[in-house]
Parts: structure tokens; sequence; C-alpha cells
């Protein structure tokens, strides 16, 4: 009696054996996946396992989001929607995007993933993810530069970000530029400078009163040499008083320009401005009225700007009594341009753009 027990439990045994065999056959592991078809089942199949296609199920991941990687080495499930959506913000090669994704992804964020992208190419991207000097070191890079009101903070860099719409520019164009100086703006900024300097000439009888551009986009390599440069006049402890490490600096967004009046220096402008103008010409000793004289002049068209540059969208981006805000020492010339509606509310309120709150 105890022998036949055992004997069918052990075929008990057996045809459940049997039985699992068959149906495991038979048992459709895609089956609760709605995107599975015939085109892309055998793919599917031969690529991923049990463990995969769980995952895969679960994420409900579209067939067009994952057929187009799930074939190359590196290959991770996991981050599909990642390498989906750098694939549709900056198109390149598969491969070149599971291994940016699967190298970089915890330095990356997936929102901020498609503006960065726009912004910057993969291999500036892996550059700058992995090389290892005193201007990136644990810097942030700027997702958005393309941003019209963008302020640099802490440690925040542009790297070597470059405007897509650059154009240099030369004398038939209305806006005096220094001789031998290469300038490049925006292209958005050529009209509202061309206004503005009509004004000027038309106003003071000069071509755009004696003003004349020095220079405008700044890009990540010239700034290192600004730098060097700049920390010999103005020491470590001054520098950021006057200008910004490379990389920082607005310049290089294209929106930013800064003009030379006749052939003065920032330092001469400055000392121009702190002479007292109000006086007659006539009390003012022989010696000092050539000085007395340009520094009327150029009062007239400093205060100009300060009055009417917001009506062509511009803002005197660093100018006296708001040391404390931009961290800057006055740049009565340094102007920025952010579109007509935000200067003239920055005008109005008088403030700067780092106090500008959307209204």
């Amino acid at each position: 009696m105890k022998k036949k027990r055992v004997l069918f439990i052990v075929s008990l045994v057996i045809l459940f054996c049997c039985c699992f065999f068959i149906m495991n056959q038979h048992y459709d592991k895609l089956a609760r996946y709605q995107y599975a078809n015939d085109e892309n089942r055998e793919i599917i199949l031969q690529h991923l396992n049990t463990e995969d296609i769980n995952y895969m199920i679960a994420q409900q991941i579209k067939p067009e989001q994952m057929l187009p990687f799930i074939d190359q080495e590196g290959f991770d499930i996991h981050n599909t929607i990642w390498y989906a959506v750098a694939k549709e913000a900056r198109d390149n090669d598969a491969k070149s995007i599971i291994d940016f994704i699967n190298d970089f992804k915890g330095r990356l964020q997936i929102d901020t993933l498609p503006q960065l992208l726009k912004s910057f190419d993969y291999e500036t991207l892996t550059t700058f993810f992995e090389e290892d000097n005193e201007f990136i070191k644990n810097a942030n890079i700027i997702t958005n530069p393309q941003d019209p009101l963008l302020t640099i903070k802490g440690n925040e860099t542009l790297f070597t970000y470059r405007p897509n719409h650059l154009i240099q520019l030369n004398s038939s164009q209305g806006i005096p530029v220094v001789e031998n100086h290469n300038v490049q703006i925006n292209q958005d900024l050529l009209n509202p400078l061309q206004q503005m300097c009509k004004e000027l000439s038309d106003g003071f009888h000069s071509p755009c009163a004696d003003l004349k551009l020095d220079y405008g986009f700044i890009s990540y390599k010239e700034q290192i040499s600004f730098y060097e440069r700049m920390i010999v006049m103005y020491g470590r402890d001054q520098f950021s008083l006057y200008g910004d490490l490379p990389g920082q600096s607005e310049f290089q967004l294209g929106n930013s320009v800064h003009f030379q009046y006749k052939n003065y220096t920032d330092e001469q402008l400055i000392k121009l401005l702190k002479i007292d103008t109000s006086k007659e010409i006539k009390d003012i000793p022989e010696e000092e009225k050539n000085e007395y004289e340009e520094a009327k002049k150029v009062q007239e068209v400093i205060s100009w700007l300060h009055n009417h540059a917001y009506r062509f969208g511009f803002v005197i981006r660093y100018p006296k009594g708001f040391e404390k805000e931009t961290h800057k020492v006055e740049q009565p010339l340094t102007l920025r341009f952010v579109g007509k509606e935000v200067a003239k509310q920055l005008h109005d309120e008088h403030k700067v753009l780092e106090q500008y709150q959307k209204k």
C-alpha cells in the first residue's frame, strides 16, 4: 500500500512537471505588453531577458523608445527613457548616446536634459564632465544659456558655449567699431544698436556720439587670456570687481556690448565722470579746460544712455550705486540687451537685472 502511494505521488510530480513544461513552452512573455506585434516581438525576445521584459512592461516602454538602441552593446533597459529623450533633443548614433547616458546619467537631470542638449553637443559635454581644470572643477554647467535674462551665479559655468546666431560687425552697418577689433554680437542686437547709434549721431552731431564698440561676444578661450591679464592688473582679491572667471562672463552670451568713448580707457572715463561739470567754463583754470570740456561731453553721452538705452532694449549692466547687487564696479559703457519690455521695467523701477522680477 505504501509503495503504491509513493508511485502515485511520483506520477503526480512527473505529470505536473510535464504540464508545467508544456505550459511554459506556450507561455507568451509579452502577453501583457500592449505594444507587442509581429515586427518587434522577435527582436525584444532576442535581446531582453525575463527581468528586463518585466521592467519594460511595468514601465510601459514603447518600442520606438527602445528599438533604436536595443541591439547595441551597453544597452540598459533601465536607461531607455534617457536614451530616447537624448536622441530626440540631439540626434546621434545609438552607441554614442548609450555611452554618454551610461557614463554621465548621475550628473544629469532628465527634465533639463533636452535643453542642455540643445545648447551643447555630446562631445562638449563629455569634455566638460571628464576635464579637470580650475575653471570648471566642481562647476555646474548652465542648462539654458539661451535665456535672454540669464545671470550667472556661484559655481555656474557656460563652459565653451557659443551662441548659434552670431554676426560680425563691419563699418557698413552704421555702428562704429574700434579699429582692428573683431566684434561679434547676436544678430537680434543689430537693428537696436543701429537705431540707438543713429539717435546718438543725430543728437550729438558725431557718429554714435564718439562711441565705438570695443567688444561683444567673448569666447571661453578668449576669457582665459583676459583672466590672466586682469589677475596681473588687479590681483586675485580685486579681480572679480572688474571681470569674471572664464565661463562666467555674460559677454559669452552674445547679448552684451562694451563701448569705448574716443580713446579713453575705463579708468580714464570714470575719472572724467567724477569731475564736477556744474561750473561755468570761465571759472575753470585754462590748463583744465580741455579736460573739463571732455568730462562735460562724456557725462552728457552717458546720461543719454541711462535715460534712453532702454527704449532700444538695452540696460546699463553695471551702473553706479548698484555694486552690492552686481558685485562689479561701475562700468557705464557696458550694455546688456534684455528686450524693450524688461529694459523699460528695470529703467522705470531703477533696478538692475539681478533685481528683476517677472510681472
